[in-house]
């Protein structure tokens, strides 16, 4: 394995096993850390396309999650009290398969990116930033969901605006970085 990749994977290993703060204590963490490191590159063989397609899938599944919260913040708009806590409870499971799906592009897709040159470590790093955006985002909402000096019709309101901008950066993600062009060599691609 290359060292482009042996970094990659290091780092998001990390980020994935509970944050930074995780590994900085030093040597207990170095046997799960190499167990952590195995794991992730066993994906590596993985062909882009099937690649491509899981994280197109996982984007739908956000989509419909996304459909149901917009749903229950319309309702929420229109005065229904009693849609307080199923909103605030669907908008929680969303944060954290957000998170995962974080995750999963930053430990199987970043060192994909990484090992296809400069092009492909430039939509790495852009990735990364994108997704530490998103990530203080992900705090953002979840600092109002745990709020209760907010009302439902306001959080409503905050909500779409977190779903637009939600499906704004996948549509983003799916038109240039999953697009079949971005992908040398794949099957999708030579169609």
């Amino acid at each position: 394995m290359g060292y482009r990749v042996w970094r990659s994977v290091t780092r998001n290993c990390l980020r994935g096993a509970g944050g930074y703060a995780w590994c900085r204590h030093g040597a207990p963490e170095a046997a799960v850390h190499a167990a952590c490191l195995l794991l992730s590159c066993e994906g590596m063989e993985e062909p882009l396309d099937t690649l491509r397609e899981e994280i197109l899938v996982q984007h739908q599944g956000i989509e419909e999650h996304l459909r149901e919260l917009e749903g229950l913040a319309r309702l929420a708009q229109e005065g229904d009290q009693s849609i307080d806590d199923p909103l605030r409870d669907c908008c929680r499971v969303l944060l954290g398969n957000l998170r995962k799906h974080l995750d999963f592009e930053e430990t199987h897709l970043v060192p994909r990116l990484e090992v296809l040159g400069e092009r492909g470590e430039r939509q790495a790093r852009m990735l990364l930033r994108e997704h530490e955006d998103q990530r203080e985002l992900f705090g953002f909402v979840f600092d109002r969901l745990a709020s209760q000096h907010w009302t439902t019709q306001l959080l409503a309101r905050q909500l779409c605006g977190f779903v637009q901008i939600l499906r704004d950066d996948m549509m983003h993600e799916e038109d240039g970085l999953l697009s079949p062009d971005a992908f040398p060599g794949s099957s999708a691609r030579q169609a």
